[in-house]
C-alpha cells in the first residue's frame, strides 16, 4: 500500500478547471485501485490562492506509476497546467490508526 499526502496551491481563478481536472483524475485512478481518501481546503499564501491536501491511496508503487503514466490523463492536463501552481507529494505507507 502506498499513501500519497499531496499539497496543492491552486489558482483561485482557475478553481473550476482545478475540480474538473480532479474529478476526472479520480476516474483514472479508480482504474488502478487509487483513491482519494481525504480532501482538506486551506486559505493560500495570497487572496488570489488556495491550498488543497489529498491523502490518496494506492494498492502499490506499481499502481501509482501506472496511474502517473496513463494516457487517460493526458486530454485533461491543460485544465491541471492553468490552475495549479505547485504540487507538493510526500510518500508513505499506513501508519498507526488511533482511536480504534
Amino acid at each position: 500500500m502506498v499513501s500519497l499526502h499531496i499539497t496543492l496551491t491552486i489558482q483561485r481563478a482557475h478553481v473550476g478547471d482545478f475540480r474538473e481536472f480532479e474529478h476526472g483524475a479520480a476516474r483514472v485512478m479508480s482504474k488502478f485501485g487509487g483513491t482519494i481518501l481525504a480532501t482538506i481546503e486551506l486559505d493560500g499564501e495570497t487572496p488570489e490562492t488556495l491550498r488543497e491536501i489529498h491523502v490518496v491511496s494506492f494498492p502499490s508503487e506499481d499502481a501509482y506509476a501506472a496511474y502517473r503514466a496513463a494516457p487517460d490523463l493526458v486530454p485533461m492536463m491543460p485544465l491541471r497546467e492553468r490552475s495549479v501552481m505547485s504540487t507538493k507529494i510526500v510518500k508513505g505507507k499506513p501508519g498507526p490508526r488511533y482511536g480504534e
